[in-house]
């Protein structure tokens, strides 16, 4: 069975989303939450981080651009992630990643963490 992935992502002020299963108070969030951090944020990017994890067969994939402070710039995957894990809550970059697994692992699933800078 071929699944399509669709892909969701958060990049400056624009949430870009494909598929009718996105909670569009999340894109809305997300948007005012840069919005509103946005003049107190540096918004250079210095580093990134990918998350891949795998859980009932299905493999699913997470990025973040970061600035120096892991504040997130950033962010997008597949939207799976974004709609059953409540990660809109952090700016942190770390603390995404760590909730991402978290999920994963409470749900029997493994991640693979990459960094780059």
């Amino acid at each position: 069975m071929v699944r399509r992935k669709c892909v969701s992502s958060l990049v400056e002020n624009t949430f870009a989303v494909c598929g009718e299963e996105f909670l569009r108070k999340n894109a809305l969030y997300f948007s005012s939450e840069v919005h509103k951090n946005g003049s107190n944020k540096d918004r250079k990017i210095t580093g990134k981080m990918a998350i891949n994890c795998k859980l009932n067969n299905e493999e699913y994939l997470y990025e973040i651009e970061h600035n120096k402070n892991y504040q997130v710039i950033n962010a997008g995957g597949d939207a799976w992630i974004s709609n059953h894990i409540d990660i809109e809550n952090y700016m942190d970059a770390n603390q995404v990643i760590a909730h991402i697994e978290d999920y994963f692992k409470d749900h029997n699933g493994s991640c693979d963490v990459n960094y780059s800078k």
